[in-house]
């Protein structure tokens, strides 16, 4: 059974449920729909498999004074993000660090109301972030657009081309972790 998109193919309960019944599920296991699910723990996971990520916090201790004594070793601009998150809520930018605590409250709430949990995650903002998405089909690594005219290709984007060994070494390393 595919689930479609969205609610039932991000409920690892359902994958379960169906698989104990014998019935296919196509998509992803419940143990990967988990960590997925979980903002920290798919960090945690990235950092074991020695992938590179965004500095910041993803620990289980919550209460403010430990998240605001992490919001000050991140520095700032830094984001507050709901661990069980998605589509943006329980997310703040905080730019300055006197906002913290009411910021972070205020993600924490959300995140409840919303997800059921309040637990948070906090990380470094890029504040120009360079997005380039790559698809990893058949052992290959290609844009996912299928044609990039070279007059437009910047600098930047030559570097990224440069790397692409490089990438293909982490996709390969977190595949097979």
């Amino acid at each position: 059974m595919h689930p479609g998109y969205g609610f039932l193919s991000e409920n690892p309960s359902f994958a379960t449920a169906l698989n104990n019944h014998g019935i296919t599920f196509v998509g992803p296991s419940a143990d990967a729909i988990r960590l997925m699910g979980s903002k920290s723990e798919s960090k945690l996971t990235m950092i074991k498999a020695g992938i590179p990520v965004i500095p910041g916090y993803n620990g289980s201790i919550q209460d403010m004074e430990t998240l605001k004594q992490e919001a000050l070793k991140i520095g700032t601009p830094l984001l507050i993000k709901a661990t069980f998150g998605g589509g943006g809520k329980g997310m703040r930018l905080v730019r300055d660090i006197k906002d913290f605590t009411e910021l972070c409250k205020s993600a924490k709430n959300e995140g409840k109301r919303a997800f059921g949990n309040d637990s948070v995650i906090l990380e470094k903002f890029i504040e120009k972030p360079r997005y380039i998405k790559w698809i990893y089909h058949e052992g290959t690594l290609k844009f996912k657009s299928s044609v990039i005219p070279m007059e437009t290709m910047s600098t930047f984007l030559r570097e990224i081309v440069a790397l692409k060994e490089d990438i293909r070494k982490l996709l390969k390393k977190l595949l097979l972790y």
